[in-house]
């Protein structure tokens, strides 16, 4: 079957020219609606990965595209995808890191769970929200036979840093880094004041070495707040804002 036919010869599979795959889906018993289980390269991949959902979520009785196999794995997603292998789980390009929302059946909205570093944390926090929603009985698709009672800490709930001056701003999951200064003091030619923003920075390790680099400027090498003390930083890790300006220097 050519890409261009939005249909299938296999069950719940269906062509989606936006990420050029075959998308699966799956209705919910409990949410009483169509969820997309992921985007494969090929028909027969996203055949077999519906039969693998169907079979965890309704058992060896329910129809499916090969009877007389039994898939206990589902084959890989394509790269690039929205979707996770995960259910409830999603690829967030703005801040770099997987998202676990939920179907809230009470409200009939779909619910935020939190932001995650891996997929699969996300994926273990989708079913603590789920189980702690719906009750023990809501089936886990993720991971089936596993009983997970303690959720991954998301993203957002390291706000602080185990670095002095420094701390995670929770709307853009960057590092903000930022220096007391004494009021008889400047930094610069401009005048200071009494915490001065030195910058933000994805890596937490980045953030702590430009905390050091401005507070050595500022205080000398030997300052016993440093948080790499023996370690001599002329140059600071490059900022948030500087890659922006030097973007917009190239365009």
């Amino acid at each position: 079957m050519s890409g261009g036919d939005k249909s299938s010869r296999f069950h719940n599979v269906t062509w989606n020219k936006v990420p050029n795959a075959w998308q699966v889906q799956l209705w919910g018993p409990q949410t009483k609606r169509n969820q997309t289980i992921g985007y494969y390269a090929s028909e027969l991949d996203a055949a077999r990965a519906y039969d693998c959902a169907a079979v965890k979520l309704l058992g060896l009785g329910t129809k499916r595209n090969f009877p007389a196999e039994v898939i206990s794995e589902p084959p890989a997603t394509v790269r690039g995808r929205k979707s996770s292998r995960f259910t409830g789980v999603s690829w967030t390009k703005n801040c770099s890191a997987w998202k676990a929302y939920l179907w809230n059946l009470h409200t009939e909205r779909k619910q935020h769970i939190g932001l995650y570093d891996t997929e699969e944390a996300a994926a273990m926090a989708y079913v603590c929200a789920a189980v702690e929603l719906h009750g023990p009985d809501w089936p886990n698709l993720n991971f089936p036979g596993e009983f997970i009672t303690k959720a991954p800490a998301s993203l957002g709930d390291a706000a602080s840093s185990r670095y002095k001056g420094v701390s995670r701003r929770k709307d853009s999951l960057v590092w903000d880094v930022r220096l007391h200064i004494p009021k008889s003091m400047h930094l610069g030619d401009l005048q200071a004041k009494r915490m001065q923003h030195i910058g933000r920075y994805d890596s937490e390790v980045d953030a702590a070495m430009a905390l050091d680099c401005a507070a050595a400027q500022l205080h000398g090498p030997h300052w016993p707040k440093l948080n790499f003390r023996g370690k001599v930083i002329t140059k600071p890790p490059e900022s948030r804002g500087d890659e922006q300006r030097q973007l917009k220097a190239s365009r």
